[in-house]
């Protein structure tokens, strides 16, 4: 969330407030409270991480991914200028003859499984932690309210308990005694991290998985014009696999942007560029 867009959220509040004279120092100096101002700038946040989460890609667009450049350099070699919608004119037909050809459905399954492997919905994500001010408001809202009933003789407004919480939570910080909601907040953002990095995690194998089917196919398709019995074969293939799993870590560390899909193409052509000596140390 901008700063710009809290302002005016900011300025609109403190307009509401002064037309229906509720306008005073207090309330201001509350609203404007540092305390309130983070909370509203953390639920804003997300609310917008929510409303505007990234679209996984479809199989249809991890193929125009992979193929967008060859089907560019093909129309260049027929036409010097080409346009945008030319090439997606192109990749369109060519995902329809790989949806309707039935040589390639192995094809389309890769993408359609890769698309699967990607969906990481925006409802699975953990729910954030809560900030130590929000759980001691959790603990004495209705004790305030039930004080200022006492008070009043009346049902206090919403604006009021937020003015006394706020109070009482400075007044709280002051003689240091937070460490309590302090502790609680540190515990929920340790399982907002530890919850985090499960999804990610779980999300990972499932994508791994996809990964070690197109190894299998690609390395098949390496040795298999070098070898011709299936011990062999197999032999090597069991090799390529050792060896991606010792390479791959490092290769995504040093291709940090590059998709699965792409890292398994760089590990094929780093095996098929290893000689046997080196292929026989897997």
């Amino acid at each position: 969330m901008s700063t710009t867009a809290i302002s005016n959220i900011n300025s609109t509040v403190l307009n509401f407030l002064e037309k229906n004279n509720l306008s005073n120092n207090e309330l201001t100096k509350l609203w404007m409270d540092n305390n309130i101002q983070n909370e509203l700038k953390v639920s804003l946040t997300t609310k917008k991480n929510v409303a505007t989460s990234k679209r996984q890609p479809s199989a249809y667009l991890l193929f125009c991914a992979d193929n967008r450049q060859k089907v560019k350099e093909f129309l260049l070699k027929e036409q010097k200028d080409i346009k945008s919608f030319e090439i997606t004119q192109k990749l369109g037909l060519m995902w329809k003859s790989i949806k309707e050809d039935p040589s390639k459905q192995e094809e389309l399954k890769k993408y359609q499984d890769l698309a699967n492997a990607n969906k990481f919905s925006v409802e699975d994500k953990p729910k954030r932690g809560k900030s130590s001010y929000l759980y001691f408001c959790n603990d004495f809202r209705e004790i305030v309210k039930k004080d200022l009933i006492k008070e009043f003789n009346t049902e206090p407004k919403a604006t009021l308990i937020t003015k006394e919480l706020g109070k009482r939570w400075n007044k709280l910080k002051e003689e240091g005694k937070i460490s309590k909601y302090e502790d609680m907040a540190n515990l929920d953002k340790q399982r907002y991290y530890d919850e985090k990095s499960k999804k990610i995690s779980d999300q990972e194998v499932l994508v791994s998985k996809k990964e070690t089917k197109e190894e299998t196919k690609e390395v098949t398709k390496e040795v298999s014009k070098e070898t011709t019995k299936k011990t062999k074969k197999d032999n090597k293939l069991t090799g390529y696999q050792n060896f991606c799993e010792q390479r791959r870590a490092s290769l995504k560390k040093e291709n940090p942007s590059k998709k699965p899909i792409e890292i398994t193409k760089m590990l094929a052509v780093e095996w098929k560029n290893l000689n046997s000596t080196e292929q026989m140390k897997y």
